[in-house]
């Protein structure tokens, strides 16, 4: 998903500014639209992957913190009988937050002049997700508002979870690599130089490893400014590629065919699509409805053009399981299920269990793969700077040998 920045115009006539996250611009704009916002511009966030994007990225679990607990809260106080203008200024008056201060103050206002609980979250798209909207939208119609509420508390609250678990898993390869390219760049760029003078001005004869590891120690110094160079335009070159619909279909098509890694990216996607379908069905909301929401869900553009596909044949009377299984990525099993759902009028409880299944797979995936990377990653990097350190040294143990015959 990219960010963007976005001035639209509301309902109401105001103007707003906001920083949302989309697939692509079309997708956003078509999806404001439909929400009632007059767009003026939907402008690609230069910053996604500074350090600011990405520290921006980082305060989601904040959000998703504040969301669980007003969905919550907010169920508690409706189910307790209170009014939902009341339950908002309660809401209002317990935040230390200024800003949520704020917008449950205008939330309540707006609530007293008759605008519908699902229309006024609509209208704060930063603040509550679409699929919350709809959810909402459904339990109003049901009288289920603060059952739907709970619902999308346990899912987000779970989606939180699971999102730690993977980014934990991997921090420590991560930082590990990092570490890695740090020591191997310092070796050649800055140790290596020293010993090529010394070995220069005592005439070694120097063995073959030792004449590569120089060569590309002599590169890296004397070129660096042209690899920088060619390094930054490479990278903003794949940017604008991977913006492209042609350019995310063949890296994550590439992803999802990786042994392990395309595993889990693709038992997670399933998982996501399981788990908000759950939460939107049993909000309320019909198939096709669940399914729109559910396809702008998912991160891979492989498996959401699949997805996307279904939606016009389950319009046209095309069950859901037939559907999935002609796109050939989805698993058998999750076909199986489905239609043993669709038949027996229990897809609800169905899917709650295939959920649990990828929850345990995608786990026991992640762990499989923080388990193998670490060793992985830790010999190759002791090959490599090993590598380095014997051909900086090679030459002083034959010189030193040759001395002593």
């Amino acid at each position: 998903m990219a960010t963007y920045h976005c001035k639209l115009g509301s309902p109401q006539g105001k103007v707003r500014n906001l920083i949302l996250e989309g697939r692509d611009e079309s997708t956003l704009r078509e999806n404001l639209e439909k929400q009632g916002y007059f767009v003026f511009s939907v402008i690609p966030d230069s910053n996604h992957s500074s350090v600011a994007g990405i520290f921006s990225r980082l305060l989601r679990g904040k959000s998703d913190k504040q969301l669980i607990a007003f969905c919550r809260q907010m169920a508690t106080m409706l189910r307790s009988g209170l009014s939902l203008d009341r339950a908002l200024a309660l809401m209002s008056d317990q935040s230390d937050d200024v800003v949520v201060r704020g917008l449950y103050g205008r939330m309540a206002a707006d609530v007293k002049t008759g605008l519908a609980f699902s229309d006024i979250m609509g209208k704060n798209p930063d603040h509550f997700p679409e699929l919350l909207v709809r959810s909402v939208k459904a339990g109003e119609a049901a009288g289920s508002l603060p059952e739907v509420l709970n619902n999308h508390a346990r899912f987000t609250e779970a989606q939180r979870k699971l999102r730690s678990t993977l980014t934990q898993a991997f921090v420590y390869p991560g930082f590990l690599l990092m570490v890695s390219v740090c020591v191997l760049a310092y070796l050649l760029v800055s140790v290596m130089p020293k010993f090529r003078e010394i070995f220069t001005s005592m005439g070694a004869s120097l063995p073959w490893i030792t004449q590569f590891v120089i060569g590309i120690s002599d590169f890296l110094v004397d070129r660096s400014p042209l690899l920088l160079v060619v390094l930054f335009a490479l990278i903003y070159e794949l940017r604008e590629w991977y913006a492209t619909t042609s350019g995310r279909r063949k890296v994550h098509g590439f992803f999802l065919k990786l042994p392990i890694i395309g595993d889990l990216i693709l038992k997670y996607s399933i998982l996501r699509i399981i788990s908000t379908m759950t939460t939107l069905l049993r909000g309320g909301l019909s198939l096709t409805d669940s399914l729109r929401i559910v396809v702008s869900t998912v991160g891979n553009q492989v498996l959401y053009e699949s997805l996307q596909s279904t939606i016009p044949r389950v319009e046209s009377g095309v069950p859901l399981s037939e559907a999935l299984s002609s796109t050939g990525h989805f698993p058998q099993m999750v076909d199986q299920i489905i239609r043993v759902g669709e038949e027996s009028g229990s897809m609800i409880e169905l899917l709650d269990g295939l959920g649990e299944h990828y929850q345990i797979e995608v786990s026991e995936l992640t762990e499989l793969l923080a388990t193998a990377a670490e060793p992985a990653l830790m010999l190759a990097t002791a090959l490599v700077a090993g590598t380095v350190v014997i051909s900086m040294f090679l030459p002083v143990i034959q010189m030193s040998m040759s001395v002593k015959f």
